[in-house]
């Protein structure tokens, strides 16, 4: 996913986006019953950077990601979650 935003540590050259290809250390999912949407989280972390995200959607399909970084500003994203074909 493409990154716009503040980096205060990133590898010479600069970076390609948010990309990673790590376990995740910790996922947790709540199901919000009067809210009718799941919130899904995850910790991650490689010899770069960590990474703590967080999954809200509903059963619509509308989604808000948010990713914190350690060595970057906060990122978030909006859209609709669809299946993978």
């Amino acid at each position: 996913m493409p990154y716009f935003g503040r980096a205060y540590s990133v590898p010479y050259g600069g970076s390609d986006g948010v990309k990673f290809d790590i376990t995740a250390e910790k996922i947790e999912k709540v199901w919000n019953e009067k809210k009718k949407l799941y919130t899904i989280s995850a910790e991650l972390a490689d010899n770069k950077d960590s990474y703590l995200i967080y999954l809200t959607t509903g059963l619509s399909g509308y989604a808000d990601l948010r990713i914190t970084f350690r060595n970057r500003q906060p990122i978030s994203y909006y859209g609709i979650i669809g299946e993978i074909k």
